[in-house]
């Protein structure tokens, strides 16, 4: 894979003399024991582009593992085309309703990543907020497990929930 060659070439600037310094291999992230194995390169992905100074490349990363996990739970195809607020607000409608007001919103985090990638606007420290804030979700609804979601449609065993429209 050829995000394992990447490195950042280091260069000492004297004057009006460049001279390189030699290659910083890419920073490997802290692992993240709530966010399933398939989202982990997205979230380093992320990581790795707030590291390196492109913050909106980090908002958009971070989007799109948004996007996969929450077609996931939703047993959505990832190739399905559809805004990303209506995705938010189809997964907070399955969630059981004594804690939708105890999760972080996922909501929230969509609007506001989204609000500051397209108006390439937002810190690093509003990245870290909405990361820490989607990752304290995964990790509440992995340790919930199926007790985190409602039964919808003819949905009476475990699994992912379905998307609201769907189902007999």
């Amino acid at each position: 894979m050829c995000r394992k060659t990447i490195y950042t070439i280091l260069v000492r600037r004297v004057g009006l003399r460049l001279h390189l310094c030699g290659f910083a291999p890419r920073r490997e992230p802290l692992a993240v024991k709530s966010v399933p194995d398939e989202l982990l390169p997205i979230l380093n992905d992320a990581e790795q582009a707030v590291a390196e100074g492109d913050l909106y490349a980090g908002f958009y990363h971070l989007c799109t593992m948004l996007e996969h996990y929450l077609k996931g739970k939703l047993a959505m195809p990832i190739t399905l085309q559809i805004c990303g607020d209506e995705l938010a607000a189809n997964y907070h409608e399955v969630l059981e309703p004594g804690i939708k007001g105890v999760l972080p919103s996922i909501i929230t985090a969509w609007e506001k990543l989204s609000a500051w990638l397209h108006t390439r606007t937002g810190e690093a420290e509003d990245y870290q907020k909405q990361r820490d804030g989607i990752c304290k979700h995964i990790e509440i609804i992995v340790s919930l497990g199926d007790a985190a979601f409602t039964k919808r449609g003819g949905d009476s065993g475990g699994g992912s929930p379905k998307p609201a429209g769907e189902g007999p």
